[in-house]
């Protein structure tokens, strides 16, 4: 599934301007978190990985640059009357994970209701317009998936996923950047992400799943940026499933 529209269409909630302007606005209070890498990784996949990870950022998620660029974007009148915390900054993320690796040709981002994806994608693509660019998705709330395929919000009757983080769905503002901007969705189920789950989950599941192998832009895919997008798993539910999965 190709994007099909220009990142300047202004449909879209944010834009190359805005997250450029939410770099300079946050740059004092988020951390640049490290790009790193793993030859092992690398030997396994079958092409050069980079993991930008977010779970370093302050507050331990990538929430921390929207949350940040929300509360400075307002005047004092506003901020005085308190903020609603939301995620528009993620774009940043692209801005500083293409600077301290120009060379990468792919991104994986995980994707539930699409305020991450949405962000990296406008700045990866205007930065960068032949940049492939996936969203990584579970299996039981895949409803990006959906929408790919039918070219319109599908809401689950039912979420069933180990990614307690992945579990919302894509709103109005996000899933026009989704629908039109985004590559394709690289589906993995509850056990690949689990397989993952030590070195990366969902982001590294997709690069080594089938879906993704047999996807039509594999070939071109060959030095992937993957965004770790946090670090706040539930230590029981991951001793529990990667103890489970050891003992089968």
């Amino acid at each position: 599934m190709e994007p099909n529209h220009p990142t300047s269409s202004n449909d879209y909630a944010a834009d190359i301007s805005s997250i450029r302007q939410a770099q300079v606005r946050i740059d004092p209070f988020a951390h640049k978190t490290p790009v790193l890498t793993l030859e092992t990784l690398d030997s396994i996949a079958g092409r050069k990985l980079y993991f930008k990870c977010e779970c370093f950022q302050k507050g331990g998620a990538f929430k921390f640059r929207g949350a940040c660029n929300a509360i400075y974007s307002l005047d004092d009148d506003h901020a005085a009357k308190g903020v609603v915390t939301h995620s528009s900054g993620q774009g940043t993320i692209s801005l500083e994970l293409l600077e301290q690796a120009s060379e990468i040709d792919t991104l994986i981002v995980p994707i539930s209701g699409g305020g991450l994806i949405s962000g990296v994608v406008l700045a990866a693509k205007a930065i960068k317009p032949a940049i492939h660019i996936f969203a990584a998705e579970p299996m039981g709330a895949n409803d990006a998936f959906q929408l790919k395929i039918n070219g319109r919000i599908i809401k689950l009757s039912e979420v069933n996923t180990i990614s307690d983080g992945l579990r919302a769905f894509l709103g109005d503002l996000t899933w026009p950047i989704v629908r039109d901007l985004m590559d394709d969705v690289i589906v993995v189920d509850d056990e690949e992400i689990i397989q993952a789950m030590r070195l990366g989950a969902i982001g590294l599941a997709a690069v080594l799943s089938n879906s993704f192998k047999t996807n039509p832009a594999y070939s071109e895919c060959n030095n992937i940026g993957i965004v770790i997008s946090g670090g706040n798993v539930d230590l029981g539910v991951l001793s529990n499933n990667v103890n489970k999965r050891e003992t089968l």
